[in-house]
């Protein structure tokens, strides 16, 4: 005599065998939502780097340019220094 999870059902699976194939596609389902979810987290925290990234690189570019405007300042005191020096 078969247990009602034994017995065969109208497409020759049994009840157990059911329940346990809906458990495994819900698994797959809820790890594929859980995946991509990731993903999405991942690729927002790479767009926002990017963008800090772009912003150092641009703060860096300005001191850089206001670094060597100050340099050729000093450099050309420091000429006119010599060159009056040099004339007394």
């Amino acid at each position: 005599m078969a247990t009602p999870l034994s017995a065969e059902t109208k497409i020759g699976l049994t009840f157990s065998q059911i329940v346990s194939l809906i458990v495994t596609v819900a698994i797959v389902i809820g790890f594929y939502y859980s995946l991509n979810l990731r993903i999405t987290q991942l690729e927002q925290k790479d767009s926002e780097r990017g963008r800090e990234i772009q912003s150092i690189n641009a703060n860096f570019e300005r001191l850089q340019n206001e670094n060597r405007q100050d340099h050729n300042k000093l450099n050309d005191k420091m000429d006119m220094l010599i060159m009056k020096l040099s004339k007394n």
